[in-house]
Formats: structure tokens, C-alpha cells, sequence
């Protein structure tokens, strides 16, 4: 009741932490007068007031309580005044007896108000006392001015604990969990993590590594839970072992890592596997097998198969054959040319006797050659056996042409060449062509066809020659008198010329053909002079073209048309020094007349052909053409002629530019192929190579072109680029051995090797072979790899011909050892050179011997002067002899 008789102002307390580190509040319990309030955390959306009272009312009395929640917005921590917002209030009315023993009242917070407390107001309606409980985040008030308590004289409290968690203003690592406290929190780890749950690390489990027989599903799971999964690898089976292993949060595998057997894939088929039944060989290994094929057999691409292996693909189709190789399943087989004999070895062959079966007819006599024959046939006899009369090979008529053959009285034929209708000859063959009793072709009268385009026959062939669009132009200049402006009436003087030329007959269409001028031009300025009247007077010169054209249609153009076109420039040219003559070639320029005072040809009638590749210009004295070059012909941008393919080529069209390539590894057997045909890769019965073939006495015979270097027999050639009669590149030979260029592409026939290491001095970088380049080699012929040079004149010791004397020239007057520079001294050195030692030995003077000292024909005493090519070695003390002796 005292306590009701007291006066007290509402509590009012001071707010020292005020909300900002709610994460150090507690649960407490605060004494109110004669109530204990607790404010009690619950569920995560209520909060529980409990309230206490010791003070016992009357049985039959009644209390009224309001509590009321406030909040405020102190966040500086000032004085509250207490302008709080209410945000709920709850009025309890209940008997002494409902408190209980001990008495008390529970009140529920719902919802989320509890977040928001910043006071709480209570009036007992009992006492008509109201209280104020600030909460403090750390649930003590410190402050020395809070106000005693009600009745107890102690200070109210109130302290809340918020729940750190829920209000997630914890420092929990985002993989930990956070429990709420009384006043506080803790952390700990989520599971797969470690860690004191403020800072927390994933659990990692060790990388997995797996022998080559497994499989692992990952080899890059190692956090917890991660599963890896095992099987077997190919060629692998049976799983020894846990098919999955699981990462536990110890960081522990759940299971080893298994194992699995090997698989013999060669233990089928009779130990093939799956390698060829019938030629493979099948071997396991370790997780896999691998096959293999018989001799003669070669792995298909799916490397199982076998297939039969061609050894005759290699050296020309000869494969390990000296001639022919046939292939034959799982081998090959060799055999020699007609004329050869197999030898022991069975791929060599050997020269036989290839006369012994009289192969010439008609008395004829065998020579064996080389794999072969000659027959060298009597008068009246030719061919390979001497079986054919002369002449009887006769050589076909020229393309688009004729021959006209008859017999001669001695034997053989004479003939004569001519080309049909619109075709011509690409040179002007002979006047006829004669076959003697011995088989050969002569030229009779002139011909201006050159040997080479008449290699594979004796005349030339025919090609379509074409006449129209070619005309004569004549080039002239009439000189006019003038005493007006020339020079600004040029373009009036050339209009009148051209109007004046118009007049002439020759301009006319004759019904033939017709004069044009052209490219008329005027030289103004000149003194004009007639030597008919005798006058000179000032005046120009109008210098032009005139060209003669038929009026004929191109493709019936002839060479009487083009002749005729040519006279008519000549009538052109008369008829101007005619009318010149009588005055009347004049032309009124300006008001001014301008006579003609006379009439030059500065370039008599020719004929311009201007013809389209694979073409040569023919002109003639009265006649020009365009004519197609030939068949096995073509003419090249920088020559005027035809010229004949090579015998790597052919030609089997008119009118071309160049030649066609034979295919690969052939070659025609003369110039001027006119067909593919007749590029081979056999030269006699077609058996060999041949690089370049030639007719001889009747037979074919072969020898590798210019260019071309290889065997004797010219059946096997190599590119010869440098013209050193060695092939540039390797090849087989046969019975003889072909010596590769050991300079290719550098003219070298001596092929001097000093070295021996392959490598041509002409080419070798370092000629003796001392492993010093020649441009540094202060001895580039003689091998010094450590470089002496004793007097450091720039020249080796082991060539100086004066070690002792610098003489970088190394003059040498005598031409005989030492050099002029060593020659002053040289009865000094003489006399100091060598000290003769017990036992015949002997030693070098101080000097230095090395160009002095040589051993005597008895191997003991030293006399003057090491042989040409030899040096005085100081540290052998001695030296070769010119009879190959050394001092003991």
C-alpha cells in the first residue's frame, strides 16, 4: 500500500545501445515493484511476457493490467522523451486467485511486434501505478540516473533476446547453420563442410587415379557426396572392387579403386583375334592387341585386314627386279628382258648371247649388244632383221597433205610433198625427197626447214593456213606547196588530203578491191622542192598509209587476191605521181590553193599479219598468212617459227602455244609427238625406260637426252639439270652402278670429294671435313679443327708455308718449301732444327721445326724439310716421310 501512496512519475529510462548490436541481448527477468516481468523468446514469430507478483491481493479483489508496446526511433542513444508509437496494447482483468502460486500472468507477443519493442508500459489498475521498461540491448541499465525500481528501490529492467538467426544479422558462413542462445548464437558447419562455422571449407576427398584398365566416371570430383563411378577400359573386363566410390565428409573415399583383368582379344579364331584369318598374326598386350601380316602382306587401313603387297610398285614397276616384275599373291616374281638371263639370286640379270638363235635374215651379220642386237644388213636390206627392202618403211604423206612416191632406177624412192586446199607448210620444203639403196632420206633442192622439224620424218606436215584480214600497206608522203597558215589549218589540210586521195581511180571499188588511207599526219614548215619544174617554195608534208583491201569475203580470200591488192598499190602509187606530174594533185586550203610538188614511198608495199597465238606470220613477196602451227608443234611468245615439242611432251592440236606433259614416267622417243600415244614408258619391245630414243641403222636404240645422266645403256635416266653427265637425283641401274651428283644443280664432272662425305668440294661448305666452314677455316684443304696459327698471321699453321714469319701472302718465289719469308733464316733453322738424341731419336730445338724436320730414308736422323702434304707434329715429334717411314 506504501507503494501506492508514493508519487512516482512515470519511469523513464536511457537507451545506451539502443537496438544497434542486438546480437549480445538476453533473456532477463525484471523486477516490477512487486511483478517480475520476463519477456521470453518463443518460435520465431511470438514472444511470451510472463508476469510475476508476490504481493498477495485480496481474495476477492481484482487487477486490472494494460501493457502497452512501444516504438521509437532512437538511434543516436539521446534522452527518450517518450513520444513513442504504440504499436499494441492488451488490458487484462483477472481475480488474486488467477495468478496462481506463484501468481502470475502469461502474455503472447504474436506476429512479428516483437522486433519492433523499444518500451513497454504497464498499469496496474491495482496500484494505479504505471511503469516504463526501455529495452536495452545488452539488458543492464547503467546509467546512474534511471530511477529506483517501485517499492524494491532496485532498477527496472527489461531485456529482450532477439533471435539472431531469424533476424539473419548472425556472421554464420552461408554453408553453416546458426542456433539461437539465451543473449546470443552459435555456428557450426553444414555437413561436407569443416570449419568453426564462421569460416567454413568444403570437405575435399584426395583426385582419384585409376590404372590404365579402368574408366573413371570423373577424374575431377573430389567434394562431398561427389560419386565417381568405375568401369572397365577397352580391352579390360571384370571389375575386381566397388563399381562407385562416394566422397564422405571426412574427407574420405567410401571404397578403394578396383581393378579389372585383362582381355585376350587373340585367344578367338584360333589365336587370330580379330586380325586376318588367313594372313594376319594377332599378339596381345596389356589392355589392347595389335596385328600383324605374313610376309608379302601389308596391314589394311582398318589395321586388321591384310592385303597382298605389290613389290613391283617401287623402282619403276621393277620393284626388286634388274627387268620385269610380276606381282603375285603374297610375293613376286622376277624375269629379264629378251636377251638377258636370270641369274642365282633370281632378280639379277645378266647379258646373254643374243645372237646364238641367228635372228638377221638375208645374210646379215649379229652383232650382241647390251640385252640385245644389231643386224648389220647387206646392200639392198634393212629393219631390225634386215627382212625389208629400202625404203619400204615409208613414212606417211604429210598431215593435210600428199606424197607422190615413185621408184628411181638405183634403188629407193624419190618423192614429192604438197599440202591440199587452205593449207600451207609451216616451212618451204624440199624440192623433192629421195630414199637411197641404204635406207636413207636426202633433201633435194633447197628447203628452209630446219633439222629439227624434221626429225621423226623427212618433210614437214600441212596446217590450216588463213589469208583473209592480211592486206599490203604502203607507207608514203606527198610534199605540197604552201605560202598560207599551216599551222592552224592541219585538221582543214588533212580533210581536204583525204578528199583528194578519194579521187583517185585506185580509191575506187574496182570490184576487186579498194585503197584506204590512214594515219594521215602534217609536217608544216617545210621548204618544198620539185626537181621536174625546178621550183622551191615554203609548204608542208602530209605523210599516210594507204592499204589495199579485197572486197572478197575472208574465207575465199587466195594468193591471187593478196597479189593483186598488191599491184593495186603500186597503180595507187602512179596514179598520185601522174596527176603530181600534170599539176593536178591540188587541194584549196583556206582560200589558199596548196599544189603537190612531188610524191615519195617511204616504205614499199608490205604485207602485216597480225596473228593470234599458236600462229606464225608467213610473208611472201605477194602474199602473207597466219598459219596453225602443226600437230606435235606450237609456238612460243618469243619466237617468230613453229618449234617442235620435247621429248617429255606432245601436241595433238593445231594452232597451240605450247606442248601437252606426257603422262608421269614417259617420254616420247622423238621430238614432235603428235599424240599421247606416243609418249611410253618402253622404248625397244617395250621392256625398258628409255629417256630419249633414236633411230640407228634400221633399230631403235636408247641414251638419255641432254638434261638426262644415268646407265650406258640409256634405258634408266635421272634429271642432269647441271650438265655434269651425274644424275641429280638417286636411281637404279641395273648391272652397273649410276653415281649420284654430289653437287646437284653445279657443274662438276671431276666430282672431287675431298672429305668422302658425299658432298662435292664445288658445293661442300666444309671441304676437309674438319667441322670448321670454309669462309672461317684458316686452312679450308687441310683438316685442323683446333685452328693453329702459330705466328697469327691469318694463315693455319698446318698450311703456312712459314710458321715461324707472319706472311699472310705467302709469297714463294722458288715455289719450294718455306716461304720467302722464312728463306733469310732459313741456314740458321737449318742448323738449330732437331738435336739428334741416344738411340737415333731425336728432338725439336726450340725453334720451331715444324716446317724443317722430315725423318731420313733409316727412320733415326732428322734432315731438312717435311715433305709436301706433311707437318712436323710437336706433339709426336715426328713426322711421315715421302716413303712412309717415321723416326723411332
Amino acid at each position: 500500500m506504501q507503494q501506492e501512496a508514493q508519487s512516482e512519475p512515470r519511469d523513464t529510462f536511457f537507451c545506451n545501445v539502443c537496438k544497434k548490436n542486438k546480437k549480445n541481448t538476453m533473456n532477463p527477468g525484471v523486477l516490477f515493484g512487486a511483478l517480475v516481468l520476463v519477456l521470453m523468446a518463443a518460435a520465431a514469430e511470438s514472444h511470451i511476457l510472463t508476469l510475476r507478483t508476490s504481493t498477495a491481493a485480496a481474495s476477492d479483489s481484482s487487477d486490472t493490467l494494460t501493457v502497452q508496446i512501444y516504438s521509437d526511433t532512437c538511434t543516436q542513444c539521446d534522452r527518450i522523451s517518450g513520444n513513442g508509437v504504440i504499436i499494441s496494447t492488451w488490458d487484462y482483468t483477472f481475480a488474486a486467485s488467477n495468478f496462481g502460486s506463484p501468481r502470475k500472468l502469461l502474455l503472447s507477443i504474436s506476429g512479428r511486434d516483437w522486433l519492433k519493442l523499444d518500451w513497454i508500459e504497464i498499469y496496474n489498475a491495482y496500484t494505479r501505478r504505471t511503469f516504463r521498461f526501455y529495452i536495452y540491448g545488452d539488458g543492464l541499465s547503467t546509467d546512474p540516473s534511471d530511477p529506483p525500481g517501485p517499492g524494491s528501490g532496485a532498477v527496472p529492467r527489461l531485456s529482450v533476446d532477439l533471435n539472431e538467426c531469424a533476424r539473419g544479422t548472425d556472421n554464420c558462413h552461408v554453408h553453416a547453420s546458426c542456433t539461437n542462445t539465451n543473449g546470443g548464437f552459435s555456428c557450426s558447419c553444414d555437413a561436407g563442410y569443416t570449419g568453426n562455422g564462421v569460416t567454413c571449407r568444403a570437405v575435399q576427398c584426395p583426385t582419384l587415379s585409376a590404372p590404365a584398365s579402368l574408366v573413371l566416371s570423373s577424374t575431377s570430383a573430389t567434394s562431398y557426396r561427389d560419386v565417381v563411378r568405375f568401369t572397365c577400359n577397352q580391352g579390360y573386363a571384370g571389375l575386381v572392387g566397388a563399381s562407385s566410390t562416394t566422397c564422405r565428409s571426412d574427407g574420405t573415399w567410401s571404397s578403394s579403386v578396383p581393378t579389372c583383368n585383362d582381355v585376350n582379344e587373340c585367344g578367338a579364331n584360333n589365336g587370330q583375334g580379330p586380325c586376318d584369318a588367313n594372313n594376319g598374326i594377332c599378339q596381345n598386350s596389356e589392355g589392347s592387341y595389335s596385328c600383324w601380316c605374313t610376309t608379302g602382306f601389308e596391314l589394311k587401313e582398318d589395321q586388321h585386314g591384310c592385303t597382298d603387297t605389290d613389290e613391283c610398285l617401287d623402282n619403276g614397276g621393277r620393284g626388286p627386279c634388274d627387268h620385269i616384275c610380276t606381282d603375285i599373291l603374297g610375293s613376286y616374281r622376277c624375269s629379264c628382258r629378251d636377251g638377258y638371263d636370270m641369274r642365282a639370286d633370281g632378280y639379277s640379270c645378266v647379258d646373254a648371247d643374243d645372237c646364238r638363235s641367228n635372228p638377221c635374215e638375208n645374210g646379215a651379220t649379229c652383232l650382241d649388244g647390251n640385252g640385245n642386237y644389231t643386224c648389220q644388213c647387206p646392200s639392198g636390206f634393212k629393219g631390225d632383221t634386215c627382212e625389208f627392202a629400202p625404203c619400204s618403211e615409208d613414212f606417211p604423206p604429210p598431215e593435210h597433205g600428199s606424197a607422190t612416191c615413185a621408184g628411181i632406177s638405183t634403188g629407193g624412192q624419190f618423192c614429192t610433198v604438197a599440202c591440199e586446199a587452205q593449207h600451207e607448210f609451216a616451212c618451204r620444203p624440199a624440192d623433192g625427197y629421195s630414199c637411197d639403196e641404204a635406207g636413207q632420206w636426202h633433201e633435194l633442192g633447197r628447203s628452209s626447214c630446219p633439222a629439227r622439224l624434221t626429225e621423226n620424218a623427212p618433210w614437214p606436215d600441212c596446217s590450216r593456213a588463213y589469208l583473209g584480214g592480211i592486206w599490203p600497206r604502203m607507207k608514203s608522203e606527198v610534199n605540197f606547196y604552201f605560202d598560207g597558215d599551216c599551222q592552224s589549218n592541219v585538221a582543214h589540210i588533212i580533210e581536204m588530203f583525204n578528199r583528194l586521195f578519194n579521187t583517185l581511180d585506185g580509191a575506187a571499188n574496182s570490184g576487186s578491191g579498194t585503197c584506204n588511207v590512214e594515219n594521215i599526219n602534217v609536217a608544216c614548215g617545210n621548204t618544198v622542192r620539185s626537181s621536174a619544174n625546178d621550183r622551191s617554195g615554203p609548204g608542208f608534208v602530209v605523210q599516210f598509209d594507204v592499204v589495199a583491201v579485197s572486197t572478197l569475203p575472208a574465207d575465199q580470200i587466195t594468193e591471187v587476191d593478196q597479189t593483186d591488192m598488191m599491184y593495186l598499190l603500186g597503180y595507187i602509187a602512179y596514179e598520185i605521181q601522174d596527176k603530181i606530174y600534170f599539176g593536178e594533185f591540188i587541194m584549196n586550203i583556206d582560200g589558199r590553193s596548196a599544189e603537190a610538188a612531188s610524191f615519195v614511198m617511204t616504205s614499199p608495199p608490205t604485207f602485216e599479219a597480225d596473228c593470234q597465238d599458236g600462229q606464225m606470220a608467213v610473208v611472201e613477196d605477194f602474199s602473207a598468212y597466219c598459219l596453225d602451227c602443226p600437230r606435235g608443234t606450237f609456238k612460243p611468245a618469243d619466237n617468230t617459227t613453229c618449234v617442235k615439242c620435247d621429248y617429255q611432251e606432245f601436241q595433238d592440236e593445231e594452232g597451240q602455244s605450247s606442248c601437252k606433259s606426257c603422262p608421269a614416267g614417259t617420254n616420247a622417243v622423238f621430238r614432235g609427238a603428235k599424240d599421247i600415244t606416243d609418249c611410253t614408258a618402253q622404248c625397244v619391245g617395250d621392256e625398258a625406260p628409255c629417256a630419249d630414243c633414236h633411230l640407228v641403222s634400221g633399230s631403235f636404240r636408247c641414251k638419255c637426252a641432254e638434261g638426262w645422266a644415268g646407265s650406258s645403256d640409256g634405258l634408266v635416266c635421272g634429271r642432269d639439270d647441271d650438265l655434269d653427265s651425274f644424275s641429280d637425283v638417286s636411281i637404279l641401274c641395273g648391272n652397273e652402278t649410276c653415281i649420284m651428283d654430289n653437287c646437284p644443280g653445279i657443274h662438276n664432272p671431276d666430282q672431287l670429294d675431298m672429305d668422302a662425305d658425299g658432298k662435292g668440294d664445288d658445293c661442300d661448305e666444309d671441304i676437309d671435313g674438319d667441322g670448321v666452314l670454309n669462309d672461317q677455316d684458316n686452312c679450308p684443304l687441310i683438316p685442323n679443327p683446333e685452328q693453329i696459327d702459330s705466328d697469327g698471321d691469318g694463315v693455319g699453321s698446318m698450311c703456312d708455308n712459314c710458321v715461324s714469319t707472319p706472311n699472310p701472302d705467302q709469297a714463294n718465289s722458288d715455289d719450294t718449301e718455306p716461304g720467302d719469308a722464312c728463306e733469310a733464316a732459313l741456314d740458321e733453322v737449318i742448323a738449330k732444327s732437331c738435336e739428334n738424341q741416344p738411340d737415333g731419336t731425336f728432338r725439336p730445338h726450340p725453334y720451331d721445326c715444324s716446317m724443317y724436320v722430315r725423318c731420313h730414308q733409316d727412320g733415326h736422323d732428322a734432315v731438312f724439310s717435311c715433305p709436301g702434304g706433311t707437318r712436323w707434329s710437336q706433339e709426336l715429334l715426328t713426322c711421315a716421310s715421302s716413303d712412309q717411314v717415321t723416326c723411332d
